[in-house]
């Protein structure tokens, strides 16, 4: 997998720090579970959605 430019120079700023990243995580790797955690905390009325999303 070729990775965009912008990852690409965010690992060369990380070297020049060095910085390591022990895991990656990939907006397409986690965005269905994230949504799945969010229902669940809604359903436990621990957060809410309305045009302010809170957690309590």
């Amino acid at each position: 997998m070729k990775l965009a430019r912008g990852f690409e120079e965010l690992r060369e700023v990380l070297k020049m720090f060095r910085c390591k990243m022990d895991v990656w995580f990939y907006e397409s790797e986690v965005d269905e579970p994230s949504k799945l955690i969010v229902d669940e905390l809604i359903a436990r009325d621990i957060a809410t959605m309305n045009a302010r999303p809170a957690v309590r």
